[in-house]
């Protein structure tokens, strides 16, 4: 297991493309504190649902090729 601490491996297997259940099995963590832990990330503005784009069909997985998909959808492993 990493030596990182649980919330940065939590948040490389989300920034991966895991689901929080995969991502939460391979940081290590119970569901429950992941799904805490996001909970948290989320209030505090320090992460956002990658659904406003993708969900709309929109985002690079879509049809959008203007700057603002590329941009949003950057380092995402379903637009390469």
């Amino acid at each position: 297991m990493s030596t990182k601490p649980p919330l940065y491996r939590l948040i490389g297997e989300l920034q991966a493309g895991s689901t929080l259940e995969s991502a939460a099995s391979r940081a290590g963590l119970r569901l429950e504190i992941a799904e805490v832990m996001v909970d948290h990330l989320r209030r505090s503005g320090k992460l956002d649902s990658a659904g406003s784009l993708c969900a709309s069909g929109l985002g690079a997985c879509g049809t959008g090729t203007s700057d603002q998909v590329k941009i949003h959808c950057a380092g995402c492993p379903l637009s390469r």
